[in-house]
């Protein structure tokens, strides 16, 4: 077979990697990949429909780091996010604890 130089790659990865992020994007905020102007008033409001909406349930692995607190804190307020999980093997300290109790 003839050689395919590296920008052949590229783009067929590109598209990939977009596809991937179509898919992830529209998993994370169903409601704007699914509204269309008819759709708007036509979404089911019944208390199963609600039930079904759970949240995320987050582990941050490493939370007791310089990345690891800070996430813990912007993921805390996130309405998405139900359960959030931290695990670091050093001790967390006791300040992200307070902060993440209020």
């Amino acid at each position: 077979g003839s050689f395919q130089g590296p920008e052949a790659f590229m783009d067929a990865s590109g598209g990939a990697h977009r596809s991937r992020l179509h898919v992830l994007a529209a998993h994370l905020n169903p409601s704007s990949a699914s509204i269309t102007p008819t759709s708007i008033h036509s979404t089911p409001t019944s208390s199963s429909f609600q039930g079904r909406m759970k949240g995320f349930q987050v582990a941050v692995l490493g939370a007791a780091g310089g990345i690891g607190q800070p996430l813990s804190l912007l993921l805390k307020l996130n309405a998405r996010v139900s359960k959030l999980h931290l695990y670091d093997v050093a001790p967390i300290t006791p300040g992200v604890g307070v902060d993440l109790s209020h």
